[in-house]
């Protein structure tokens, strides 16, 4: 749960502005810390 602070950051900013994304980008090779930025928004 300690790479969760760059998802919790993004989902805290999009709430601050009423969005909810419907797609989001990562770059490739980067799947340990897209997956854990990703998991806080998704659930």
């Amino acid at each position: 749960m300690f790479k969760t602070i760059a998802g919790l950051e993004a989902k805290k900013q999009l709430e601050l502005i009423g969005e909810d994304p419907d797609v989001m980008i990562g770059v490739v090779g980067g799947g340990s810390n897209w997956g854990r930025s990703l998991f806080p928004i998704h659930r």
